[in-house]
Formats: C-alpha cells, sequence, structure tokens
C-alpha cells in the first residue's frame, strides 16, 4: 500500500512540475527625456528594460535562494515573452516612466533557469 501511495505522489508531483501555468510580470522602469535620443526610442528602450525588470523582480521572489539573477537568464526568458504591454506611460519634469506587464508560460521559462 505504501508503494503504491509512494507512486501516486511521485506521479501527482511530476505532472504539477510539468503544467503549463501562465505567469503575468509586472515591472517599472523610468528614464531622463534629453536629446540624445527622440522620444519614440526613449520610449522602446524604458519598455524593454522595464520588462527585464519585472523578470529579474519575479526570479527573485519565487526563488529567494537567487541572490543574485545573471544576464543570460533575465536574455533567456525576456526572448520567452508573449506579450509585453506598456499599461502606463507618463512624462513629468522631463522623466519618462513606464508601467508595463509581460506575460508568458512557466514552460517556456523553466528551459532557462538555472
Amino acid at each position: 500500500m505504501k508503494k503504491i501511495i509512494a507512486v501516486f505522489i511521485t506521479i501527482l508531483l511530476s505532472s504539477t512540475n510539468a503544467q503549463n501555468i501562465p505567469v503575468s510580470l509586472h515591472g517599472q522602469y523610468s528614464l531622463e527625456v534629453d536629446n540624445t535620443y527622440s522620444l519614440p526610442t526613449l520610449k522602446i528602450e524604458c519598455k524593454r528594460l522595464a520588462a527585464r525588470i519585472a523578470i529579474k523582480a519575479y526570479l527573485m521572489i519565487m526563488n529567494p535562494e537567487m541572490i543574485e539573477v545573471e544576464e543570460d537568464v533575465i536574455s533567456c526568458i525576456y526572448d520567452e515573452l508573449l506579450n509585453v504591454e506598456v499599461v502606463e506611460q507618463t512624462i513629468e519634469n522631463n522623466i519618462l516612466l513606464t508601467r508595463v506587464i509581460a506575460s508568458t508560460y512557466s514552460n517556456l521559462m523553466n528551459p532557462c533557469l538555472p
């Protein structure tokens, strides 16, 4: 009986780990608006950096043992994002603030993790 329970638990755990769970990542970033780059270029860069911050924050919350997240891991997960939506973008006192929500699935992120 104990062997049957052990096998059932093993199957249950392995099926739980293999689930394709949606993941929502929230992040923000701000840049100073100056004459170096055009506003559209700054908006794109701010969106990209906000998404990368979201990935890093998610990994540090979900994996507290990850004291520092490597750039390769962040880049890998960034490439697996399905959507990055700008939910807020404001310019105040020459500062561009961008808030994003990025989405992906856990099975797309897992190969990127160490």
